[in-house]
């Protein structure tokens, strides 16, 4: 089936569409040649208002042959546009319907995938289910029809070996905040973010470690001085940069021992009351 157009547009169709052009050009420029600087004062609006009428009244009439011309020359095309819009139509309908089973059966697939790569989770997620659901592994990228079962179940298997190798790193190093760094590791599995709730754990307590030898040294150089520590053990558990204390009642000795310490250990060193 070919597709013949027996009108031939080369004879069909005119080269150009002529008319007066240069006579319509040359007869304007001079009549127009008038309005050209033209001055429009409070004397002279009324006349102004009358020759606006008549310009917009004259391009009105040139622009009305332009839209007659174009209706001419489109109407063969429209009409024939609109006969291939209906072949179109025809050719559409099987092509919807052929896309619509191919559109289902790729779903199919794509559900048996998930299945076998939920089956493959099951088999190979063992102790470490409770930690880490299907979810939290799953790749849509593996659905894909240019990615083969085998390689996404290698992807998620080198992925549970990584984390079943990484909590069990965890685990040996006996931490005492080791749950709140196996959240930290559990929530995108990176065992950077691990390290670093450690190290931030690690570094507070070095801070209350500060604040109670602080705390002993002022006790030392004067039983009767009295401190304050103006948070509560919850509060400066959750601290992160920042513990407030403040002794009452010091001696000079106290003063530059305690000055020292926070040097140290990274406390903001505020002075004594």
């Amino acid at each position: 089936m070919e597709f013949i157009v027996t009108t031939e547009l080369d004879k069909a169709l005119p080269k150009n569409i002529d008319f007066n052009f240069e006579e319509l050009k040359a007869g304007l420029s001079e009549s127009l040649e008038k309005y050209r600087g033209t001055l429009v004062t409070p004397d002279t609006v009324k006349e102004a208002k009358a020759d606006r009428a008549a310009l917009n009244k004259l391009k009105m009439a040139v622009d009305k042959k332009r839209i007659d011309i174009k209706k001419q020359y489109m109407t063969p095309y429209n009409e024939f546009e609109e006969k291939v819009k209906e072949l179109l139509s025809m050719i559409n309908e099987p092509i919807m319907e052929i896309d619509g089973q191919i559109k289902a059966l790729e779903e199919k697939k794509k559900e048996e995938k998930l299945k076998a790569l939920l089956d493959f989770y099951g088999a190979n997620i063992k102790g470490l289910r409770d930690f880490i659901p299907f979810e939290k592994l799953f790749d849509k990228r593996w659905l894909n029809s240019t990615c083969k079962l085998v390689d996404a179940t290698q992807e998620m298997l080198s992925i549970i070996e990584k984390a079943d190798n990484d909590i069990k790193i965890i685990h040996a190093m006996r931490l005492e905040n080791e749950d709140q760094v196996l959240d930290a590791y559990l929530k995108d599995l990176d065992i950077s973010a691990a390290l670093a709730e450690k190290n931030r754990f690690e570094e507070q307590q070095k801070k209350l470690s500060a604040m109670k030898k602080a705390e002993n040294i002022a006790r030392a150089s004067n039983p009767e001085a009295s401190s304050i520590i103006e948070s509560t053990a919850e509060e400066l558990k959750e601290a992160t940069n920042t513990i407030k204390v403040i002794f009452y009642d010091t001696t000079e000795a106290f003063r530059h021992a305690m000055r020292d310490l926070c040097h140290q250990y990274g406390i903001k060193y505020g002075g004594i009351r």
